[in-house]
């Protein structure tokens, strides 16, 4: 399997479900860019692997309010995006993202044409 070119529908923060009336995303495409929706405003940023090493950066999002939830699940995205170090994929297909704390979030293939 391949980061680049692949989306990912986001399955779990930290052990925490994303909550289910939000669409938390990301993408990879083949010229080094990252993008997708982070509950309620849509992100943007660069991205470099090495083996098992993953490198985000120049990260952006837009910044449309939405209910609590959401932007406490938003915020905590972001912000372990940010930290990102490593990724893997499980046997199942899954992809989990790591933070050099050690720090999780699992993610399934989305379907391709969804956004």
């Amino acid at each position: 399997m391949n980061l680049a070119g692949s989306q990912w529908q986001v399955e779990e923060i930290d052990g925490d479900p994303v909550a289910e009336e939000s669409d938390v995303t990301i993408a990879f495409t083949d010229e080094g860019r990252v993008s997708g929706s982070a509950s309620c405003n849509r992100y943007q940023g660069g991205w470099d692997a090495n083996g098992t090493q993953l490198e985000l950066s120049r990260m952006a999002a837009t910044r449309m309010a939405c209910p609590e939830p959401l932007m406490q699940q938003e915020n905590r995205f972001l912000k372990l995006l940010g930290d990102v170090r490593h990724y893997q994929f499980e046997p199942d297909g899954r992809l989990v993202l790591e933070t050099a704390d050690g720090t999780k979030m699992t993610a399934v293939p989305q379907p391709s044409g969804q956004e």
